[in-house]
């Protein structure tokens, strides 16, 4: 067997503001720590299954070398820094694997469930829809998985991006880290999360089946902060303008889509 786990930051315990996810802040020291005890419990659950599984980590934050890559035993490998690839916070995603796992992932642009809401560009992006549906980091990247035939399995995260992705699709297991009020938030504690994760992780990855790609037309409807940046981005072929600070593009599948996303 052998699994992918993509994490992030936002979404961890505990994970109040921007300073506590770069820079040189001592909240973000500790955070850090927190996201990788989090993916540890994780691939500890993964291992308790499958002793003879392989498992590669996107430490898809930030710089990419959040993670205490010591932490991890020897069948895991870990994807540290970016390569610029449109696949990003799942590089290298591909057919070879059996189950993603979304670990510390955040709610989506315009919601009001994190103080750190946001969809990839947060200084670009107001909201972005895809197919219809508010798009998540999450949802676009679960998108690009299933393209090649890899299922989620579980995400965490904080409890609006986690009630959103149980309305989509609730065969997806999923652990909350906490609540957020405005700029305030309501925590579990870390190894309470490590913990849930843990348990959750070896209920849902117990049976896992493997599936077809899922191969279909996606429309990506991108509202920007600036109108100019939707003018430039206008020029682009599969791009339509319909409004001074709106573009929609239409692929014939994800990848098409992510090719130009990634770019924007």
């Amino acid at each position: 067997m052998k699994f992918y786990i993509s994490s992030d930051i936002e979404g961890t315990a505990g994970c109040l503001n921007w300073e506590y996810t770069m820079g040189n802040s001592i909240e973000y020291q500790e955070q850090k720590k927190i996201m990788t005890n989090e993916v540890f419990a994780c691939v500890r659950a993964l291992n308790e299954n499958y002793p003879d599984c392989k498992i590669v980590i996107k430490d898809a934050h930030y710089l990419g070398n959040n993670l205490d890559i010591n932490v991890f035993p020897e069948n895991c490998k870990i994807i540290r820094g970016w390569s610029h690839n449109p696949h990003s916070m799942v590089q290298g995603i591909d057919e070879s694997y059996d189950g993603i796992f979304f670990i510390g992932y955040h709610n989506a642009a315009s919601t009001d469930t994190t103080p750190l809401a946001h969809s990839f560009n947060g200084a670009k992006f107001q909201r972005i829809e895809l197919n219809g549906n508010l798009c998540s980091e999450f949802l676009f990247n679960s998108s690009v998985a299933l393209h090649h035939g890899v299922r989620t399995i579980l995400l965490s995260g904080d409890k609006g991006i986690c009630d959103e992705v149980n309305k989509i699709d609730n065969t997806i297991k999923t652990v909350y880290s906490y609540e957020g009020f405005g700029e305030s938030i309501l925590t579990k504690t870390p190894k309470r999360v490590q913990k849930e994760i843990y348990e959750a992780t070896l209920e849902a990855s117990s049976k896992i089946a493997k599936i077809e790609p899922v191969i279909k037309p996606y429309e990506l409807k991108v509202e920007y902060k600036k109108a100019s940046e939707c003018l430039k981005a206008s020029n682009i072929s599969i791009a339509t303008q319909v409004s001074s600070n709106t573009l929609i593009l239409k692929g014939k599948d994800i990848k098409e889509i992510e090719a130009v996303f990634y770019y924007l």
